[in-house]
C-alpha cells in the first residue's frame, strides 16, 4: 500500500479550548503556562478548570497583581498553538478587576490580551479605558495567546491597586490545510462474505479523527481514530471545538475494518474508504469496483464441458465428479464449492508469477516497493476425459504468507474465465507468497514466490 490522497476535501479549521469549552465543558488548565515577575500571581477561581460552568463567575483562572506591586511586576496566563496549525483567531470569556473610567496619572496599571504578532485588546489605569467583562472573538495571527497585567511605573515606584483579569474560557482558532493521506489493504475482487480491509494512514496536522467506508456511496462502516481524548466538545453544529492539546493520533497502521458484502447483491460494487482529520479536511484512500460473488452459480446435472470433436457428452456423476461421456464425447465439469477442497480437480496445474515489473532483482528474488500495490496473474487447469481445461470459474485458490517461522492464510483470489487467476497484493516486509489450490480428491497444486521489500522505496 503507497500512501496517498486521490481525492481530497477541506474543511481546515478548528478551535482549541483551554480551561472551558463552548458549551461549559471542563478541560482543566494543562496546556495553561503560567507566568509571573516580581509580585505577579496566577492562580484558579471559583471551582477553577476542573468542573463545568454556566456563567464566568463560577470558575476559570486569575492573572493579578496585589497591593503595593513593586514596578516591573506582571502575571500571565499562555496557551501555546500546535506547530502544524496557523493561529486565525481567539475567542474567550473574560472579565477584568481594578480597571476604572477615571484616569489616574502615573498609576501604570496594564491588562493586555495579545499574540506575538498582535495585540488583541487591552486597558490601561492611566487612560482611564473603563473595565471589560463578557466575551468577545477577533481575527488575529502569531504561534501563542496571552493574558497579562502589569505593573509599568518608574523604576522604584510600586502600584498602589490591585488589579487582575479573569478568564473562564480561552479558545484559539486555527487553520490546518494538511490532508490526511492512506491506504487500503484487503481489498478483494471478487469478495466472498466479509472483506477484511486494513487501512494505513497519516496526517500531518491535528491529528486523524475517522474513517469511513461506503459502498454505492451509502455508509456501511464508522471507525473512530480519535478516541476520547480527540472527541469533537460540539457534535451537533457545523464547527470543529477541540479540546486544547488533545492528542488525535498522527498515524494508524493496518487497522482493522471488517466490511460485510452478504447483504449485497452479486455483482459490482463501488467501494470507497474516507478518511477525515481533526480539522474536517477528508482523503478518499479507496475509490474501487469489487465484484461481490456470495452466491455460487447453480451447476445443474445437464450441464457439460464438451470437449474434442466426437460430439458426444456425459453428465456429471453424483455429487459432482467429472464422469467420462459416451460416443467418443468427454465429461461434464464437476461443481465449484464455496471454499477451498470443495472443486474436484484432476492433476490441477498452477501457475503464478509477478506480472508487474519489480524495482530490481537481487539474486534472482523480485524487490518491491514497500506498500506497492503489484499485480499477480496465472491460470489454473485440470484435466477433464483426457485433456488439461482450464479449472472452473470461480474455483477458489488460497493464499498463504509466510515470514520468519509464521504462516498466515490470507483472503484468498478466485479462477476467472479460461483459468485465469489474479492477485493484487501490498506488503509491508519481506516474505514468501504461497497460492495453492487443493482439490476436492486430495490433489494439491502449488506456487511459492518470495519477495524482498524494499523500506527505502527508491529503485
Amino acid at each position: 500500500m503507497t500512501l496517498l490522497a486521490p481525492a481530497v476535501a477541506h474543511g481546515g479549521e478548528a478551535t482549541l479550548w483551554a480551561c472551558h469549552g463552548p458549551g461549559g465543558q471542563a478541560l482543566g488548565t494543562g496546556v495553561l503556562t503560567p507566568v509571573t515577575t516580581g509580585d505577579g500571581v496566577t492562580s484558579t477561581f471559583g471551582s477553577g478548570c476542573d468542573a463545568p460552568v454556566s456563567a464566568l463567575g463560577q470558575g476559570g483562572i486569575r492573572a493579578a497583581l496585589p497591593t503595593p506591586a513593586a514596578a516591573g511586576s506582571s502575571a500571565a496566563w499562555t496557551l501555546e498553538v500546535p506547530r502544524a496549525v496557523t493561529l486565525t483567531g481567539v475567542t474567550a470569556t473574560r472579565r477584568t478587576a481594578g480597571f476604572g473610567s477615571t484616569p489616574l496619572p502615573d498609576s501604570g496599571l496594564r491588562y493586555a490580551a495579545t499574540t506575538p504578532d498582535d495585540v488583541i485588546e487591552s486597558r490601561s489605569t492611566e487612560a482611564g479605558d473603563g473595565a471589560l467583562d463578557g466575551s468577545f472573538a477577533t481575527s488575529t495571527s502569531g504561534s501563542s495567546v496571552r493574558f497579562t497585567v502589569t505593573c509599568a511605573t518608574p523604576a522604584a515606584t510600586p502600584c498602589a491597586s490591585p488589579v487582575a483579569v479573569d478568564l473562564g474560557s480561552l479558545g484559539a482558532t486555527v487553520s490546518d490545510d494538511q490532508v490526511p493521506r492512506g491506504a487500503v489493504g484487503g481489498i478483494v475482487s471478487p469478495a466472498v462474505g466479509t472483506l477484511n480491509l486494513a487501512l494505513r494512514a497519516t496526517d500531518a496536522g491535528l491529528g486523524l479523527a475517522e474513517a469511513r467506508v461506503l459502498l454505492d456511496g451509502g455508509l456501511v462502516s464508522v471507525m473512530d481514530l480519535g478516541g476520547a481524548a480527540c472527541a469533537e466538545l460540539s457534535p451537533t453544529d457545523s464547527t470543529v471545538d477541540l479540546r486544547a492539546g488533545a492528542t488525535c493520533p498522527e498515524s494508524v497502521t493496518d487497522l482493522a475494518i471488517p466490511v460485510d458484502t452478504t447483504t449485497l447483491a452479486d455483482g459490482d460494487h463501488r467501494l470507497e474508504v474516507v478518511v477525515r482529520d481533526a480539522a474536517g479536511n477528508t482523503s478518499t484512500v479507496a475509490d474501487e469496483i469489487v465484484r461481490v460473488a456470495n452466491t455460487r452459480p447453480v451447476r445443474l446435472s445437464t450441464a457439460v464441458l464438451n470437449l474434442g470433436s466426437g460430439g458426444g457428452s456425459g453428465a456429471p456423476g453424483a455429487g459432482g465428479d467429472p464422469q467420462p461421456g459416451t460416443g467418443g464425447g468427454t465429461g461434464g465439469a464437476g461443481g465449484t464449492g464455496g471454499s477451498p477442497g470443495t472443486v474436484t480437480c484432476a492433476r490441477p496445474r498452477l501457475t503464478m508469477a509477478l506480472s508487474q515489473k519489480p524495482l530490481r532483482r537481487s539474486r534472482g528474488v523480485a524487490v518491491l516497493r514497500r506498500n506497492e500495490r503489484y499485480r499477480f496473474t496465472g491460470r489454473l487447469t485440470c484435466v477433464v476425459g483426457g485433456r488439461r481445461v482450464p479449472a472452473p470459474q470461480d474455483t477458489v485458490v488460497e493464499i498463504l504468507n509466510t515470514i520468519g517461522r509464521r504462516t498466515v492464510r490470507k483472503s484468498g483470489t478466485t479462477v476467472r474465465r479460461s483459468g485465469r487467476v489474479t492477485a493484487i497484493l501490498a506488503y509491508p516486509s519481506s516474505r514468501l507468497i504461497r497460492f495453492r489450490f487443493r482439490s476436492a480428491d486430495g490433489s494439491v497444486a502449488q506456487v511459492s514466490i518470495r519477495i524482498i521489500v524494499s523500506r527505502r522505496g527508491g529503485a
